[in-house]
């Protein structure tokens, strides 16, 4: 089989992402989006891989504990496209202490 896009086999991969036919260009836009949407500055959004995108994906692998490596990659990703969730989720949740149905 051959590798995807972005040099890494999805094949088997669990990170629910519809994405095996994304250009490589195209995965790099999302992640830099991404990126830049948990406030790492990837630089512009232009589907290359620049000095500032590769800073960028090493800070938040180094902040979630993966390996540091810069690359562009669909788990990288979904890592990224996990924490956004996890952030709307946060923002979404009802606020503790709020008024009690009575009944």
């Amino acid at each position: 089989q051959a590798p995807n896009a972005a040099g890494s086999d999805c094949a088997g991969s669990s990170n629910g992402l519809a994405m095996a036919q994304v250009s490589n260009q195209d995965l790099i836009r999302l992640i830099q989006d991404a990126l830049a949407r948990l406030s790492y500055d990837p630089g512009p959004i232009d589907g290359r891989v620049g000095a500032q995108t590769a800073s960028a994906i090493k800070a938040f692998q180094r902040d979630y504990n993966l390996v540091p490596d810069g690359r562009p990659t669909l788990e990288l990703l979904g890592h990224l496209q996990g924490k956004i969730d996890d952030l709307q989720q946060q923002t979404n949740a009802p606020a503790s202490g709020g008024v009690q149905p009575s009944g």
